[in-house]
């Protein structure tokens, strides 16, 4: 019974977002810092594999890139769902988005990338990416490679998406310089809006509880906007127009 429950709850992210804001706005801070109470509330969740996500952050500044992505493959497949993105952001990307040369960086299960492919060229980037996720999906060329390297020319995409990769990577200042290198046009991105935490169930190295905390790190130099949907930040920049 519970594991049929915890199947439905760790795939369905307006759960997890209900439990999220929960923990982030109920529990106090002497709670969400500890150890044992974190392990009693996720282990059920994350099973022999909570070792990793919570010894993923103390560990993060030290990590070279492959034992950076080797944290990825071990915990590859705990939290299953189709995406992280909510369906008002997926709905919005799908509408803003059409006959364009579209790069994705985080593609992860390439979700979004199929979703994007049906009314675009897609190019999909991730540092691991499946040979099955190849195989099923021919028209889109995928890439591995980290979102602070991306091995494209400048202003080789019309339109960069990043959706719920950027709280992930290791120099976030890098990875968004590169992803506004690679774009001649727009760039979209999407971050949870998530309190910061010790310990959480997820691998998630920068926190953006506000959107002034993504605009703080992110330095805008082109006309931007944003909303807020799904408890994400939805961005978006253009880089035609400087500010």
């Amino acid at each position: 019974m519970f594991s049929s429950f915890k199947k439905r709850f760790m795939s369905n992210r307006s759960y997890t977002n209900l439990a999220n804001k929960i923990l982030e706005n109920f529990t106090p801070p002497v709670l969400r810092d500890s150890r044992w109470f974190c392990t009693m509330l996720y282990a059920p969740f994350l099973g022999d594999k909570t070792q990793y996500f919570f010894s993923f952050r103390e560990n993060a500044h030290k990590l070279s890139p492959e034992e950076y992505t080797d944290y990825y493959k071990k915990t590859a497949g705990v939290i299953k769902r189709e995406s992280d993105v909510g369906t008002q952001g997926i709905h919005q990307l799908t509408t803003d988005i059409i006959n364009k040369d579209v790069l994705e960086v985080g593609c992860g299960h390439g979700f979004l990338a199929k979703k994007l492919s049906q009314q675009n060229k897609v190019t999909a980037v991730d540092i691991i990416i499946p040979d099955t996720l190849r195989q099923e999906c021919p028209a889109i060329n995928f890439r591995e490679a980290p979102a602070e390297h991306l091995p494209f020319s400048d202003g080789e995409f019309e339109i960069t998406v990043c959706t719920h990769t950027l709280e992930h990577v290791l120099d976030f200042e890098k990875a968004i310089a590169e992803l506004r290198r690679v774009t001649s046009g727009q760039l979209y991105i999407i971050v949870p809006l998530q309190r910061p935490a010790r310990y959480t169930p997820d691998l998630h190295i920068s926190f953006f509880p506000y959107p002034e905390s993504f605009l703080i790190r992110a330095r805008p130099r082109h006309q931007h906007d944003y909303k807020i949907m799904d408890n994400d930040l939805y961005y978006t920049e253009d880089l035609t127009k400087p500010l």
